[in-house]
């Protein structure tokens, strides 16, 4: 029965907002991390909510941070959708005082640029219990249940030969400029948007945010 104590049944409970992290570094790989709190044998990306009067972008640094100690990153372009994804009770009922059935994410991609060395998962608040690079193409099957179709959409990317030339383009000359962030969404089968504009439609955001706005 999907009813919480406060009579708010499962189904009517909104999204959490939030980012999800695809941190790749030169060989294509991608950071995943074990949860402390989680039993099962599964790897998931970093990903973390968004603050009151936080950009999803300025989110991503924070939490990558905060989860990984990492912040020898390039900020590459995120997936122009949120994407949702559903908690399986009891666990909704016990994350975030029952307030939510899942989350919402915005999805943001980052290349690492600094040494293995930068990385420890040992924060003030720790997440994690072990860490990977691990080839983008394996993880849908690594996910836990319920991020695995979320994870399947974004791995799209990875296996789009449009994207693996882009991906290469960004590993000789980083100069991410918004005409190959429309290629590259273009190629995945995105609509072509200029993300600045699609911010100021995004009903997510407040209109602080949409007011300030900037790429990075």
């Amino acid at each position: 029965m999907n009813i919480l104590k406060n009579n708010i049944p499962l189904l009517k409970r909104p999204y959490r907002s939030c980012v999800g992290l695809m941190v790749f570094n030169k060989y294509g790989d991608v950071f995943c991390g074990q949860r402390l709190d989680n039993k099962a044998e599964a790897w998931q990306l970093p990903q973390g909510g968004i603050d009151n009067g936080e950009l999803p972008v300025e989110a991503g640094f924070r939490e990558l941070k905060e989860e990984t100690s990492i912040i020898n990153v390039e900020f590459v372009s995120e997936y122009p959708e949120w994407l949702n994804y559903d908690i399986p009770l009891p666990l909704a009922d016990n994350l975030w005082e029952g307030k939510y059935r899942g989350q919402t994410q915005r999805w943001l991609l980052f290349y690492f640029m600094g040494d293995d060395k930068e990385i420890d998962i040992k924060t003030n608040n720790p997440e994690f219990k072990n860490w990977i690079w691990l080839n983008p193409e394996l993880l849908p099957e690594k996910a836990i249940s319920f991020k695995k179709d979320v994870y399947s959409k974004i791995n799209k990317i990875w296996n789009d030969p449009k994207y693996k030339s882009i991906l290469g383009h960004i590993l000789l000359a980083p100069d991410w400029t918004l005409s190959v962030q429309n290629q590259f969404w273009k190629g995945v089968g995105i609509r072509n948007k200029d993300y600045r504009a699609f911010y100021n439609d995004d009903p997510l955001l407040d209109p602080i945010q949409r007011k300030t706005y900037r790429r990075y």
